[in-house]
């Protein structure tokens, strides 16, 4: 989007790195806003500051830190996406798209691939938990306010800077390359690099772009 020219992106994050930032997006190429998405009346401010007709929400604790303290984590995200909902509905954004993930599938009830839309779901991890329900707070709102939603459910997601969010798969991937880079050995562990499915983060990010200007 950047790169089209035609939008500057506004960044809501409750820290953000700001370098990091520049170095990928480039100096003074998006907004940045500093706020918790916990923090209703922030949310509705930088809507209506930025003047933001389309919304992608991704915030929220990914993996593990879900689990490292079920009380918040699941509050920060389940609660922080009723918040992102309704500031959005307020506001009359024109489009929302939430970015959930491939982990809402009930594995357990999946017998053959490959793994379509319709396929169960079902949560066994907290994470994973709190993306059902932000799904279905989605449909809840599409549903009574018109609200025009998508949701996207990517694969474990790498690339460059992947592991800042404590991505495991970030991080695996990140070592391996480095190891392969140096022409160093590796082990790959079973725990760790078990059947999987993955995606570049750019192939990700256009998967975004598209829904954002996607019709009917």
């Amino acid at each position: 989007m950047v790169d089209a020219g035609n939008n500057k992106p506004v960044l809501y994050d409750a820290s953000p790195n700001r370098a990091y930032i520049q170095r990928i997006v480039g100096a003074d190429r998006a907004e940045l806003v500093a706020a918790d998405i916990r923090d209703l009346p922030a949310l509705r401010d930088a809507l209506d500051r930025h003047e933001v007709d389309t919304l992608v929400h991704t915030a929220g604790l990914i993996g593990g830190k879900v689990a490292e303290n079920p009380a918040a984590g699941t509050t920060n995200n389940i609660v922080g996406t009723i918040n992102v909902l309704e500031a959005a509905r307020l506001h009359g954004v024109r489009r929302f798209i939430y970015i959930s993930t491939f982990g809402v599938y009930d594995r357990g009830r999946i017998t053959q691939g490959p793994i379509r839309e319709d396929r169960p779901i079902g949560g066994h991890k907290f994470y994973a938990v709190t993306k059902i329900c932000s799904e279905q707070l989605m449909h809840a709102y599409a549903s009574s306010y018109g609200l025009d939603a998508i949701i996207l459910r990517p694969a474990g997601v790498f690339g460059r800077g992947q592991y800042l969010g404590g991505s495991k798969v970030g991080m695996s991937m990140r070592d391996l390359a480095l190891n392969m880079i140096k022409g160093e050995p590796f082990t790959i562990e079973a725990r760790r690099y078990f059947a999987n499915e993955y995606v570049y983060v750019k192939d990700g990010a256009w998967a975004i772009e598209l829904a954002c200007h996607a019709e009917d």
